[in-house]
């Protein structure tokens, strides 16, 4: 849920220059800091544009292609061929060194392998028409899942052991309006 749609807003990213930013309501960019790092910038497909103060659900997709889809809602965002074949490392989560996301997070998920379109264990099964899940012990491919539902300093990795450390600047539970 972004407070904002402008430049560098990290949603996921890292150190090396690894991440994932919203730019604006139609366009987001996806770096990966390989060999030869590059920005590539993904636009908004008829209009499926991103809301600034209302809950989306955003699922990335890189596939063994390199190609990467992107979906808003269940809907196909965007799509584009990457070809930048370095692993994507994530760091943090709403920042990376000095760049920060102003707005809500919820339910962040990596799988490692690229999901169907519709049937089980599908983008349509996580979207589950925009009702975050409470149990996703069905998808074997689930790597992590931060469902970033409690305060404190630790954030807790409900499907492996890549719990992570809230720290400065941190971010602050809050009373969700998540539907």
């Amino acid at each position: 849920k972004p407070d904002a749609l402008n430049f560098n807003q990290v949603v996921i990213g890292n150190d090396a220059l690894d991440w994932i930013r919203l730019n604006s309501v139609s366009q987001i960019t996806f770096r990966i800091n390989g060999n030869n790092p590059s920005s590539e910038n993904f636009n908004a497909i008829s209009g499926n544009n991103l809301v600034a103060n209302v809950w989306q659900h955003l699922l990335f997709i890189r596939d063994s292609s390199d190609d990467i889809r992107i979906y808003r809602n269940g809907s196909l965002f965007s799509t584009n061929a990457y070809n930048q074949a370095a692993a994507f490392s994530v760091g943090k989560i709403g920042a990376r060194t000095g760049v920060y996301y102003n707005g809500e997070l919820s339910n962040v998920q990596i799988f490692n392998t690229a999901l169907p379109a519709t049937g089980a264990n599908s983008i349509e099964t996580v979207y589950n028409s925009g009702q975050p899940l409470s149990d996703l012990s069905s998808f074997t491919t689930l790597v992590s899942w931060w469902k970033l539902d409690t305060g404190g300093s630790t954030i807790t990795d409900s499907a492996g052991s890549n719990n992570g450390t809230n720290s400065n600047p941190g971010a602050t539970q809050v009373t969700s309006d998540v539907k």
